[in-house]
């Protein structure tokens, strides 16, 4: 198996840690953190990210990471260590869940995180760095971006366009074929039946921006 460094070691980390526990295919070779939370399910601290991520690219070569700091709104500091993480050489590989359902012809981009329970369509593509969190579905031909988080129960309806480091809040519904621009923050329970063209927070039924 291969050893993962779990970069974060909050709520989101302790989610990415179970879901790499439920399969075979990684084992965790611990996890980083601004803060020493003691084990994390088991996983011992490696110390801080500033200290640790360089020297661990040094000592093991070609190693592999995987982010577990989540996205509530847009979050340059996920992308920040994403980016550096690769700068140094890390894999970044998907983490898809062994219970989520992934349709034939699909595809997953570096450093994704797919949840327990996510349906992802078929012929349907999701970039790098983002979240498909419990439960939520992404139907047939959706395009969904980079550092996307699609939150627990969205469903975003066929064909389906998400702009970059936007968030899909929980239980909210994207009609067929809307296009959702860069940085949207939809809110939960919301329902977007237009367009949504410009960056900001959506919210209600139908989704409008709110200043």
């Amino acid at each position: 198996m291969t050893g993962l460094l779990v970069v974060g070691g909050g709520g989101h980390a302790k989610v990415l840690i179970d879901i790499i526990k439920s399969d075979c295919k990684y084992e965790v070779a611990g996890y980083v953190d601004l803060i020493d939370r003691g084990k994390l399910l088991g996983c011992e601290y490696l110390g801080d990210d500033e200290h640790v991520l360089e020297a661990y690219a040094v000592r093991v070569p070609h190693g592999a990471a995987a982010l577990g700091i989540g996205i509530v709104g847009p979050s340059p500091r996920r992308i920040r260590i994403f980016e550096r993480l690769r700068s140094l050489g890390y894999a970044l590989p998907p983490i898809v869940s062994t219970y989520a359902r992934i349709g034939i012809e699909t595809a997953v981009g570096d450093g994704t995180l797919i949840c327990h329970n996510a349906v992802l369509q078929v012929c349907a593509r999701v970039g790098s760095g983002s979240i498909l969190n419990t439960n939520c579905i992404v139907e047939h031909d959706c395009r969904v971006g980079n550092f996307v988080h699609v939150a627990p129960g969205a469903v975003l309806c066929g064909g389906v366009e998400i702009g970059d480091e936007s968030v899909i809040g929980a239980g909210a519904i994207v009609l067929p074929g809307k296009r959702i621009a860069v940085g949207c923050m939809v809110g939960a329970g919301a329902v977007v039946t237009e367009d949504l063209l410009g960056p900001g927070p959506y919210v209600g039924s139908p989704a409008r921006r709110i200043v």
